[in-house]
């Protein structure tokens, strides 16, 4: 009788590169919970297990996937950003007040541009849902700047842009 055939996964030459979380459990000789508890420094993993566990992670060079970590947090860490224009050095100081902002709360920015049309704002925002943890339409009318978020955040944040020509 023969044994039942190995179950495989087909991986590309580019995945077959990079380490997965089952081939740290695999190597390490743990469940990929473990693995994944170690990583995220949880208490319940004896720190014997635990540093074998990084060393395993370090030596087949694995980089935890962003993505799978969204999937399981329902988090991006991501915040977007739609401007009416991304030219000019009002904008330039503009988007590096945001992203300052957004770096000291351990987000990152997702940025697009509307070209000052409503059209384009909207399609930007719903290219954004789901990539994103909230989206700011920031509308620059004369003087007056008003920002609009689609999807608050629990954190509150704040940005100052000066003005270039003064």
């Amino acid at each position: 009788m023969r044994d039942p055939p190995k179950r495989t996964t087909r991986r590309t030459r580019r995945q077959a590169l990079v380490a997965t979380i089952r081939d740290v459990a695999r190597a390490a000789n743990v469940s990929v919970a473990t693995v994944s508890r170690a990583l995220n420094e949880h208490a319940s993993v004896a720190a014997q297990t635990r540093s074998r566990v990084l060393q395993v992670a370090r030596e087949l060079g694995f980089v935890p996937s962003g993505a799978a970590r969204s999937l399981i947090t329902r988090r991006t860490q991501t915040i977007g950003a739609v401007l009416p224009d991304l030219y000019g050095e009002f904008f330039s100081e503009l988007i590096r007040g945001i992203d300052v902002s957004a770096r000291s709360h351990g987000l990152h920015l997702l940025l697009s541009s509307s070209h000052g049309d409503a059209a384009e704002a909207a399609a930007a925002v719903k290219a954004m849902s789901g990539r994103v943890e909230a989206s700011s339409v920031i509308n620059l009318a004369s003087s007056v700047c008003s920002v609009s978020v689609i999807s608050p955040l629990d954190t509150k944040m704040s940005f100052k842009a000066r003005d270039a020509s003064a």
